[in-house]
């Protein structure tokens, strides 16, 4: 058994070798490191927090049941992100809610001077952020889910277009016109109406607390997105595509990398039943294990 300093640098590929010869440290590894991207990956796609932690575990239990099946002839990055991503367009049937529709439930939401802090239990700025955070990925749902995904792919996450290509299964010609066309459909939604983006626009975060509150949308004392995180998406993704250095659409994409990067403990504790020798005996039939052609 390696030491855990061992293990937390090798190579992805390394860590499933070692899993599928029944080392259960290494397969806590290889959960460990991608748990909180999947994550954040699956909250961007459903909106749900509680949702996005179900359908997380699910997909980590498939990751897992099914590493015998990984081939090398793509990165194992890409392929855990495939069946992510996989995953969620199949238990996700839903259509995109559409920019008009959200953009008249925001309208009935009333405008209000913000409350005082203490009548709310909680510092203003958590919650104009909690608001922020909340309508932002209320503008994702709007687009239709494989324009989602290239957005968080591409945009967000930062991965090259060969690399998001190959976890969409699409030509990478194809996906930067997905990913163009999900850019500029939120560039034109906000540009004329979130104040985020133009300080004299109607919608302000801080107006929207008092309705959003009323209507039972937020709950100061129980915040969904501002809370259990410690970076931002950007702080997970120092560096910057050349690309999005002189786009017309760059400030959309720097608001949506501000948001926290949400991590979720818990993840092992729920897999711990997977995640040991017997089961992985078990799991992958270390006796005969899979060929691979």
């Amino acid at each position: 058994m390696q030491s855990a300093s061992i293990l937390e640098k090798a190579a992805d590929e390394t860590l499933v070798k070692k899993s599928l010869q029944g080392d259960s440290a290494a397969l806590e590894t290889l959960v460990q490191r991608y748990q909180h991207w999947v994550y954040n990956l699956v909250l961007r796609m459903v909106y749900d927090p509680l949702e996005a932690d179900d359908i997380t575990q699910d997909i980590l239990i498939k990751i897992i049941t099914n590493l015998g099946t990984f081939e090398e002839m793509s990165r194992f990055k890409t392929w855990l992100y495939r069946v992510a991503c996989n995953h969620i367009l199949n238990v996700k049937k839903s259509r995109a809610s559409g920019f008009r529709r959200y953009w008249n439930k925001i309208q009935n939401i009333p405008d209000a001077e913000i409350a005082d802090a203490k009548t709310m239990g909680v510092e203003n700025s958590l919650i104009i952020n909690e608001i922020k955070f909340e309508c932002m990925l209320g503008m994702l749902i709007c687009l239709k889910p494989k324009q989602r995904l290239a957005f968080i792919l591409g945009a967000l996450f930062q991965f090259e277009d060969t690399v998001a290509a190959g976890i969409l299964r699409i030509t990478r010609v194809n996906f930067r016109k997905i990913l163009s066309r999900s850019r500029g459909q939120l560039y034109n939604f906000m540009y004329d109406k979130c104040s985020l983006m133009k300080p004299g626009n109607p919608c302000r975060c801080g107006r929207k607390v008092k309705g959003m509150i009323e209507a039972g949308i937020v709950d100061p004392r129980n915040l969904r997105f501002n809370s259990s995180y410690v970076k931002k998406v950007k702080q997970m993704i120092p560096r910057k595509l050349k690309e999005f250095s002189n786009v017309y659409d760059a400030k959309v994409i720097d608001l949506f990398r501000d948001h926290p990067f949400k991590n979720q403990p818990d993840f092992n504790k729920k897999l711990s039943r997977l995640i040991n020798i017997d089961a992985l005996l078990t799991l992958f039939s270390v006796e005969n294990p899979p060929r691979r052609q």
